[in-house]
This record gives C-alpha cells, structure tokens and sequence, in this order.
C-alpha cells in the first residue's frame, strides 16, 4: 500500500508519467538523464538562445521536436506581427520535416495577444504542439496558466525566448528549460547545407542536474544523434558544404 500511496504520490507532482505522454528525443543519453526517460508532454517547456546569435537555432530546434510529434495533430504557432525572429520559412521546414499542412501561423500584434492564443490553442484538442515566441519576461501567473492549459489539453506547449533573459534564476512553472546554441555542422563530400547541429543545456528540469549535449538532426530520420566530438574544431575553410547550426527556417 506504502509503495502504491508513493508511485500515486509521483504521478501528481508530474515524477512519473505514463509512456504515451513521454517523448522519446531518439537519444538514449538525453532520456535516461531526464526524470521521465524522454520529454515530458502536455506540459510547458522553456526554450532559450544564446545571446551572441539570432533566435534560428531556437525555431530550429523546437520546430524539429514538433516535427517527431506531428502524428499527433497540427502544431500552432504564435508570434508578434511585428516582432524581431522574423517570418517562417516553408522550404526549411519542410526540410526539417514539418510540412505546411502540419503548421497553422497565428500572427499576434502584440505579447498580450500571443499569450491569450497559446492558452487557447493549448486547450483544443486538434493541436498537438504549441509554440509562442514573446519578447517580454513572462510573470509566474501567466506561465502557470500555460501549464494548466497545457495538462487540460493534452497538448504540449513551448515557450521560445530568442535571447538569455534576466529571469534565469527566477523561479517557474515549466517542466524544463533548455538553452539552445547553433554549432557548426560536420564536414560533409557535397556543397550545400548539411544537418544543423545544436548544443543543448539543459538549464533546469523538475529531478535533474544541468547537463549539456552537442546533437545533430537529421533530416532523413527526423531525429537527433549525439554529433561527432571533433566537428566543431574545423577550419572555416574546412567547412565547405556545412552549415552555421541550422537551415534556413527564417525570413527576415
């Protein structure tokens, strides 16, 4: 009885989770290190870039985990009018694998607005995955009411912040918080763009350390690998038929 009251206990505060709500990232060193063998879904994620470079490598990877759960239903996406990440690319996504007839654009005129369309997408049924791109630091409250939205729905929903923001240390309601860092990609025998490559901190996570990775994606699979240790020490005049961390998923 003491160890079902502790498994039950568990299954409350979000510990333990049945498989079909768990996503599996294609790399067993990145499940095994989260508390739930994989990405916890209906639930709210924080997804953060780095400070030096632009929000693609966030869009990039975010739209590649959308990409392994477009099986489930379509994927939402929200975002200022006016805002600086730009428009969406069709011809990238589509090679990330996330085709137009996956993708519905709500384009918001302000934070407010964006906030208010995830929180309704969160709750429809139709949507699997929701990602909102917000320019503001968001209060506890409202990032709370994303995760009850999120666990009402049975949808899962992403949180991009396309620089390092203040509120790092601060306290929040979301499962985990990833900061994401576009890396050069492996040399590769044709010109073109090879698989964007990424380095994934994971920042903070409900019964997790922080860890870092350096993974690839790949296009044909549509899933990530763990990236050579060596490919980020090329010269750039190595690099030909690289990429700079991610593919053209973004138009100014």
């Amino acid at each position: 009885m003491l160890n079902h009251l502790r498994a039950h206990i568990r299954t409350l505060e979000g510990v333990t989770r049945p498989k079909k709500d768990v996503l599996s990232l294609g790399i067993e060193e990145i499940d095994q290190a989260l508390p739930w063998n994989g990405l916890p879904l209906n639930c709210l994620h924080q997804i953060l870039g780095d400070q030096d470079q632009s929000g693609a490598a966030t869009v990039g990877f975010v739209i590649a985990i959308a990409t392994r759960l477009k099986n489930r239903g379509i994927t939402l996406w929200c975002s200022c009018r006016h805002g600086s990440g730009g428009t969406l690319y069709a011809p990238g996504l589509n090679m990330m694998g996330l085709g137009e007839e996956d993708l519905l654009v709500a384009r918001c005129k302000n934070n407010a607005e964006v906030l208010w369309t995830m929180e309704e997408g969160l709750r429809c049924a139709a949507v699997a995955v929701v990602i909102g791109e917000t320019e503001n630091t968001l209060t506890h409250i409202a990032e709370r009411r994303l995760h009850l939205a999120a666990a009402a729905g049975f949808t899962t929903g992403f949180l991009i912040q396309p620089k390092e923001r203040t509120y790092l240390t601060t306290s929040c309601t979301s499962f985990t918080r990833w900061r994401v860092k576009a890396l050069p990609s492996a040399l590769t025998p044709w010109t073109g763009l090879a698989s964007p490559c990424w380095r994934l901190n994971l920042d903070r996570c409900r019964g997790a350390p922080t860890q870092c990775w350096d993974v690839e994606w790949c296009h044909e699979a549509c899933c990530f690998h763990l990236a050579s240790p060596l490919y980020h020490r090329l010269s750039d005049k190595d690099k030909c038929g690289t990429s700079n961390g991610t593919v053209q998923i973004l138009a100014k």
